[in-house]
């Protein structure tokens, strides 16, 4: 197998632990696999603990660079990944491809390669790519319509020539086949959680993780772990505890993040909330996933745009497997809203912005007794439906019958 990917593990990215996820259970399941990747933020902070029963090539690409493929495709990546991919096809004998999307370069090389040695091809779009035109302002893309609807059509022919297509959710499913994808190329494998990683702590072990890292034990902590991109309001949850603490004081926001929080630290100080929030990061992902697992409740941000409402992302299953209920934002009937609902899973706040987002809190905190049993009825829910492992199976399983 021949894998093409933006980021990979160590990188504590969401992207790059699926990949990651799916590497793993396809290497333990007896294929060679190869792994060009542009980034895996190997640096003293980052300690690689991946097997290394699978080869992996990795371009050290700068990571501020390769943000451009937000707004086009590099060319020089596509360079990069090309080069190594055809010495790779023509030294070895390949079952199949696997590119993991949106980044858009990978799927060209993937495609190239593909047709140039007679490779099977297979596309796992954990994202929607490219952004449909009338989505750029949600999507915060600075690209061109113009520009944007020739690299929607190039990447619609890329789409009905892969071989099979995986997905994260029916979101994505129902977008492929309104384009004109066959529906038997489509198979949903949605996000998940490393369950061996990303579990819960014991009393001791909660105090001891919060002692390390200056965390107060006699305070509810809520965390957001992820990026601070701006389509991700994580601006307002900071407003709503802004609000918030001018009533209570018996609780923390928590912000781990890989980079980008210098501005949001900023921001903290200048509204005089240096007490209530605190900022940690980079951390490796086996240390995120103990600081997580160490809190009370979890975050999840998103706009009241329709555009979102299909979007599950990664991190709602980080903090469930970590036994954390959930405080989300989102458009009205979303899935992740369904998914809060239905199991009874945490609190639901709507559209993001200061009030909302302080109601939620306060309604948590008011709750605290019944955070335990949503915490349990979290881990249930990520046993049964989302254990990376188990998902990674489908993938497996997809690969041999090839």
């Amino acid at each position: 197998m021949l894998v093409l990917t933006d980021s990979f593990p160590p990188c504590p990215y969401a992207a790059s632990q699926r990949i990651g996820s799916f590497v793993e259970v396809m290497s333990s399941s007896g294929f060679e696999v190869i792994v060009l990747t542009l980034f895996r933020c190997l640096n003293k902070k980052f300690i690689d603990t991946l097997d290394k029963a699978f080869l992996i090539y990795n371009f050290k690409y700068p990571r501020c660079l390769l943000r451009v493929s937000v707004v086009i495709v590099n060319p020089l990546l596509v360079f990069l990944l090309l080069f190594g991919a055809i010495v790779v096809a023509a030294t070895r004998h390949l079952k199949a491809i696997l590119v993991s999307v949106p980044q858009g370069e990978v799927a060209i090389v993937g495609f190239l390669i593909s047709k140039l040695f007679d490779i099977p091809l297979v596309t796992d779009l954990r994202d929607w790519y490219p952004v449909p035109s009338a989505e750029l302002s949600s999507h915060k893309v600075p690209r061109p319509r113009t520009l944007n609807e020739i690299i929607i059509k190039l990447f619609q022919a890329i789409y009905k020539r892969s071989q099979k297509l995986v997905c994260v959710d029916p979101n994505i499913q129902r977008k492929l086949l309104a384009s004109g994808v066959s529906p038997d190329k489509v198979l949903v494998i949605p996000n998940g959680a490393d369950t061996s990683t990303y579990k819960p702590c014991s009393l001791e072990e909660r105090t001891e993780i919060r002692l390390s890292h200056g965390l107060p034990n006699d305070k509810v902590i809520f965390v957001y772990a992820g990026s601070l991109a701006k389509h991700y309001p994580v601006i307002d949850v900071i407003k709503g505890a802004k609000n918030l603490s001018k009533e209570r004081n018996d609780f923390q926001l928590l912000i781990v993040s890989f980079s980008g929080y210098l501005s949001f630290a900023n921001y903290v100080k200048e509204i005089g909330l240096e007490g209530v929030v605190k900022f940690l990061g980079p951390l490796p992902v086996t240390e995120t996933a103990q600081v997580i697992a160490a809190c009370d409740v979890g975050i999840i941000t998103y706009g009241g745009e329709k555009v979102w409402q299909g979007t599950y992302g990664s991190k709602i299953f980080a903090y469930m497997s970590c036994g954390l209920p959930i405080l989300a934002s989102g458009p009205s009937g979303s899935v992740i809203e369904k998914l809060i609902n239905e199991h009874e899973l945490g609190y639901f706040v709507g559209s993001p912005d200061g009030e909302s987002f302080a109601r939620g809190f306060l309604h948590l905190l008011k709750n605290g007794s019944a955070l335990e049993d949503m915490g349990k009825k979290a881990v249930s829910v990520v046993n049964k439906f989302y254990d990376r492992r188990v998902l990674g199976l489908k993938l497996v399983t997809l690969l041999k019958a090839k």
